[in-house]
């Protein structure tokens, strides 16, 4: 999966302990069995099964229609990029779980146009898979390659309020990501990714008077 992708630093590209595969996995026990009924939108559907500790929030219903602007309309059809979100700005758990989508978002968002402005301007210089993605990107950018497919669907927030604090929000998602290929100029295949599905944790920092996510773990399920 492109997610948990080989690290140039590392050999893996989660950082998932054993406390963090606990708190994903309990998140997914609960959010699969709301898109196995087709629906995660109603925050109360989520509630039974989350475990001690994890909170089912809105994440992005409030997320206004987006205008493509000028260096959107040079991208290809059909990219469009996320709008930033107020809530950015809102140090609350919910405002926390609007910008860890956005922020999921941005990043099926930039492997289908490589535009790398909005990722980095959400990610921390700390966070090791946001500086290992857009190292990746730029690889793809100057070898003149591209994504094929990789379209993500992501679940409802799940809060895993037993480690946040006042400026740190844990959030928790599911999530589930088709095939994906990369492919050189001339339009051959070069690398495939097989489909499948995940819990992911974003973990962010307010400061500055915005959000910024300073770590990504992810706990992936084979298909």
């Amino acid at each position: 999966m492109l997610l948990t992708m080989p690290s140039r630093n590392s050999s893996h590209h989660g950082y998932v302990n054993s406390r963090t595969r606990r708190a994903v996995l309990a998140a997914i026990a609960a959010v699969t069995m709301t898109l196995l009924v087709g629906s995660c939108s109603s925050a109360e559907e989520m509630e039974t099964g989350l475990g001690e500790g994890a909170e089912p929030v809105s994440a992005g219903s409030e997320t206004p229609e987006p205008v493509a602007t000028a260096e959107e309309e040079k991208l290809p059809a059909g990219i469009a990029a996320p709008t930033r979100p107020d809530a950015i700005k809102q140090n609350d758990l919910e405002s926390a779980a609007v910008s860890a989508k956005y922020f999921l978002e941005l990043y099926g968002y930039t492997i289908k146009s490589l535009d790398l402005s909005e990722f980095r301007a959400i990610s921390s210089p700390d966070c090791e898979f946001c500086n290992d993605f857009i190292g990746h990107i730029s690889e793809l950018v100057e070898g003149e390659q591209a994504y094929e497919g990789g379209a993500l669907k992501i679940s409802e927030a799940v809060h895993d309020e037993t480690e946040n604090t006042n400026d740190i929000a844990n959030v928790l998602f599911y999530m589930e990501q088709k095939e994906a290929k990369i492919l050189d100029s001339g339009g051959d295949v070069v690398e495939a990714y097989p489909a499948g599905s995940m819990g992911t944790r974003v973990v962010l920092t307010f400061e500055d008077e915005s959000w910024t996510v300073t770590q990504v773990e992810v706990e992936e399920e084979t298909q």
